[in-house]
């Protein structure tokens, strides 16, 4: 199940197939107060932006239990909540647009920036200049020429 699909089955913004009524979640909490909303011509989902209304209420119902007639739709949920989390999670990470996002050079783990290597590898780097160092420090410290 795709965000998309998952906003068109259960969100209650969605007046038409792709339509959003753009009601806000804090006009929701206030009891008894006009509910604000901004009607939009296409849903935010469906241009692939954020949401607070889907990411608040619509978001955690992936965590319910599956009906009995359905036993597979919380997996579906889950998978469009992880699927949703993930594209934007990359969008915030990113520091320039035109930067991509680094990674290590020996296990190509996801890496913050002016770094060449992650914290593991670095730390098996520095473990191997060391010994290699000590070795040729210990090599050059034997004498040249044994007596008899």
């Amino acid at each position: 199940m795709t965000p998309a699909k998952f906003a068109r089955d259960e969100c209650a913004n969605l007046i038409a197939p792709r339509e959003c009524l753009g009601v806000s979640v804090d006009s929701l909490l206030d009891h008894g107060q006009p509910k604000t909303a901004t009607p939009r011509d296409v849903c935010l989902i469906f241009l692939g932006k954020r949401c607070t209304y889907f990411e608040r209420v619509i978001l955690p119902l992936a965590d319910d239990p599956s009906p009995k007639d359905d036993p597979g739709l919380q997996a579906r949920r889950a998978y469009a909540r992880s699927e949703y989390l993930g594209l934007h999670a990359r969008a915030k990470t990113r520091t320039h647009p035109r930067t991509p996002p680094r990674s290590c050079a020996d296990c190509g783990t996801p890496i913050p920036p002016r770094f060449r290597l992650c914290h593991a590898c670095r730390a098996k780097h520095q473990r191997l200049a060391y010994r290699r160092n000590r070795a040729r420090l210990h090599h050059d410290q034997l004498p040249r020429h044994l007596p008899h």
